[in-house]
């Protein structure tokens, strides 16, 4: 059977707005402390909790906690919704910014205030005390029901955006393999494209696609050419123009192995990025119908079935790890 995915989209959108507004809320609230430490020290002792020499500490490293937790966060999520609005415009460098900002640490700090909040809050509305909450935003506010329920909502949305950037969050059906269909977002680990450095006859290459597209020719000159390239995309488009070696089309399989296997032997982070896709099949989906390499799903090439090449080595080399980490 197969799975149903078109509502995962909308639900990306829609985390993507859920965690900048939170990352926001975290931010302003932070700087607004920062603004004025005093009332909110006398907010904290208010709460007569923690003995008179925590409470200037404590007024002092929280706001910059929820300054720093809130701040990364809305920047995670404001790169992740300019990288989709980017893709959507065929830009390689839309599938940077999805991938390039790591959000879990941020949302874990935040659970972990939010739960420490709430622990405070219920131990005081408990103790019947009417005191201003010190939550830094627009209005002060007691501590009571509605301030406890407010801060449930926001805990039960860090975690649910928690959990949804967990690698393999949304599970497939147990009938259906799992399937990794585009090397973008949280798999652009698995593109050439994705930062690598790698070695080819002594140079040192920033990216798997640049060593793939130098290997092409035996010409120094060239060679440096690809390696100056700013771009992954502009190593490949230089290297439809390179002088050519003739033993190309017998080798170019061995040398993406070689390359792709240096990548994930010589990155131990991405080695394990690439095993925590345990047995799902990897599939390099494009759109530039390249069906050599990868599966085109674009109109034209509708009822081609693409070698998926880069998938298989991908899996070879997975399969080469799991052998290793259990020998």
């Amino acid at each position: 059977m197969k799975r149903d995915t078109t509502w995962i989209p909308a639900v990306n959108w829609l985390a993507g707005m859920f965690g900048l507004v939170l990352g926001g809320a975290f931010l302003y609230a932070g700087v607004q402390k920062r603004l004025e430490p005093y009332e909110f020290a006398e907010a904290i002792q208010a709460y007569d909790l923690l003995p008179q020499f925590l409470v200037g500490l404590t007024a002092a490293i929280l706001p910059w906690v929820e300054i720093a937790s809130g701040f990364f966060l809305a920047l995670g999520y404001l790169a992740e919704i300019l990288g989709r609005l980017l893709k959507g415009l065929n830009l390689a460098i839309g599938d940077r910014l999805m991938g390039g900002i790591k959000r879990r640490s941020c949302l874990l700090l935040i659970i972990l205030q939010l739960a420490l909040i709430l622990m405070v809050l219920g131990i005081t509305f408990a103790r019947g005390l009417k005191i201003d909450c010190g939550c830094g935003l627009l209005w002060a506010r007691q501590v009571g029901w509605g301030i406890i329920m407010e801060d449930l909502l926001l805990l039960a949305v860090a975690g649910f955006l928690y959990w949804w950037e967990l690698p393999g969050a949304v599970a497939a059906p147990p009938e259906a393999r799992p399937c990794i269909d585009e090397f973008r977002g949280h798999s652009f680990f698995l593109s050439n494209f994705a930062p690598s450095p790698v070695t080819l006859d002594g140079m040192r290459f920033p990216t798997v696609e640049h060593a793939y597209q130098a290997a092409k020719t035996l010409t120094p000159q060239e060679r440096e050419l690809i390696l100056g390239a700013s771009t992954p995309d502009l190593a490949r488009k230089i290297g439809r123009n390179l002088t050519r070696r003739p033993d190309w089309p017998d080798i170019k399989v061995k040398v993406m192995q070689d390359l792709v296997a240096q990548k994930f032997n010589g990155h131990p982070d991405l080695g394990k990025l690439l095993l925590a896709t345990n047995d799902a099949e990897l599939v390099e989906g494009n759109t530039w119908h390249d069906n050599f390499w990868g599966d085109c799903r674009c109109p034209r090439c509708a009822g081609i079935t693409g070698q998926n090449r880069l998938g298989r080595i991908l899996m070879e080399v997975r399969e080469r790890l799991r052998t290793e980490r259990t020998t």
